[in-house]
This record gives structure tokens, C-alpha cells and sequence, in this order.
């Protein structure tokens, strides 16, 4: 999978914008305490999953542990490399 720092939530007012080229926040666990910033990601960076956690039906809910250590929800990752044209054709979110 890949990082995706591009805004997927149609009703935000910067759908399909790079909001986070750098910088996306990997936690240390999971919702409900994700402890402290593990490290940060960049937009596009490819992750091996090892672990998915499914806290209810929301893709921020969904949280996925990585290869090398911290979690991520799936408001930032996607199948392919992330870029705006895919990330405003197949994720058309509304958070």
C-alpha cells in the first residue's frame, strides 16, 4: 500500500488537494490510544501492512499496523501510488 497526503473527504473544501506531502503522523497503536507519534510519512511512500484492526464501518476506523513498526488509518493509504487524479476518481469519500 501507499501513503496518500491528498484530501479524499468530499465535504472538507479541499477535496483533492496535496494537503500533507510530508508529515503524516504514524502512531504508536491504534485508536482508541494512539500513544505518541511514532514517525512521520511522506506522501507516496509505499508500507508493508502486517496487521489490520477494525474498530466499525468508517475507513478511518479501519487502522493498519506497519512493516517497521507504528499505525496508520485508512484515510491515508491507498492500493496504488497515490496521485491527485486517482485519489479524486476512486476515492470519492465523504469524512
Amino acid at each position: 500500500m501507499y501513503f496518500c497526503g491528498y484530501d479524499r473527504c468530499v465535504g472538507s473544501g479541499e477535496y483533492g488537494n496535496l494537503i500533507l506531502p510530508t508529515g503524516i503522523n504514524v502512531w504508536q497503536g491504534p485508536d482508541p490510544n494512539r500513544g505518541g507519534i511514532h514517525h512521520k510519512a511522506n506522501n507516496g511512500d509505499r508500507v508493508e501492512i502486517v496487521e489490520i484492526k477494525v474498530l466499525g464501518s468508517y475507513v478511518g476506523e479501519t487502522w493498519y499496523h506497519l512493516k517497521g513498526g507504528g499505525w496508520t488509518n485508512g484515510l491515508w493509504l491507498t492500493n496504488q501510488p497515490c496521485t491527485a487524479g486517482s485519489a479524486t476518481n476512486q476515492h470519492k469519500l465523504d469524512c
